[in-house]
């Protein structure tokens, strides 16, 4: 009898125990979900980037020109499906409207993407994703470029052909609003002709505004100043979007905010806390002789 007694009150001591384990575990498994996001960028319009999430801060006025000072950045996956279709950025300027041109020339912003996250951009097989406005009287029209990571240096760049002149929809100044939008198609990230490196999943971003000199002789090289740069750079993701935490609770998937974290780990507490009272009461009923 007692050697029953003392494997019992054994069992319930390693099942109150395992149960707390797993319950700990529970309220602290987090999963990645995609967050796709069907944006629009030639529309005239940022709506469609409601609810989606600041990427990266810049501090304000760490240049003098207020139209060139970039402040706020957004990255978004729009995707057919589940398969991640073109990869979407904007950035607010501290003044509108953003990239205001003098007489004659040409501004650039871009999307700098480390593609093997190796902490180097400048790299052939990384890129840069650029939309360029142009006032230039014998210059090329607002266009967007797909260049790799060592242009203009060496490298080879492109433009995204659009319909009429060369890529409209794929970027514009909103209005005379202090926000530009432009995208890439995934298609046009590495792996391709050009590079073998995977750039369609995990990769590091940062973004900076430019002023660029084309020369009028052909033979003369492009010249790329930046005049505002975002750091460090920050990792997302391709293939699904920003990776979103989510909390398993009961099943349900739940914003994983810092309220139902402590929401959960106090009734899982309460749960323990009667748990343990009841093997606690168990075991002395056990224990006490029989009148």
């Amino acid at each position: 009898m007692f050697t029953c007694t003392r494997n019992w009150n054994r069992f319930l001591r390693t099942s109150f125990i395992a149960i707390n384990v797993g319950m700990a575990l529970l309220a602290t498994v987090s999963v990645v979900v995609a967050a796709f996001y069907p944006i629009n960028t030639d529309d005239n319009s940022i709506a469609d980037w409601s609810g989606v999430p600041v990427f990266q801060t810049d501090p304000a006025s760490d240049v003098i020109t207020g139209t060139e000072d970039i402040i706020n950045t957004w990255i978004a996956t729009s995707a057919v499906t589940t398969t991640a279709s073109s990869l979407n950025f904007m950035v607010e300027t501290r003044s509108a409207p953003a990239l205001n041109l003098p007489s004659n020339s040409t501004r650039a912003v871009t999307a700098i993407i480390d593609c093997d996250r190796d902490g180097l951009d400048n790299e052939v097989h990384d890129r840069k994703i650029s939309y360029s406005l142009s006032n230039r009287s014998n210059g090329p029209n607002d266009q967007t470029l797909v260049c790799q990571g060592t242009y203009p240096a060496s490298g080879q760049c492109f433009i995204l052909p659009g319909t009429g002149s060369p890529g409209p929809e794929f970027g514009e100044r909103v209005g005379s609003t202090a926000f530009v939008e432009w995208r890439v198609p995934v298609n046009e990230l590495p792996p391709d002709d050009m590079d073998t490196v995977n750039c369609r999943g995990l990769v590091g971003i940062r973004f900076a505004v430019s002023h660029v000199i084309i020369p009028t002789l052909p033979w003369n090289p492009v010249t790329i100043t930046f005049v505002d740069q975002t750091t460090p750079l920050q990792v997302f993701n391709v293939a699904g979007g920003a990776p979103t935490r989510v909390m398993l609770s009961n099943f349900h998937a739940a914003n994983d905010t810092a309220e139902n974290r402590q929401m959960l780990t106090f009734g899982l507490a309460m749960l323990a806390t009667v748990l343990w009272f009841g093997v606690v009461i168990f075991i002395r009923s056990r224990k006490e002789p029989a009148r």
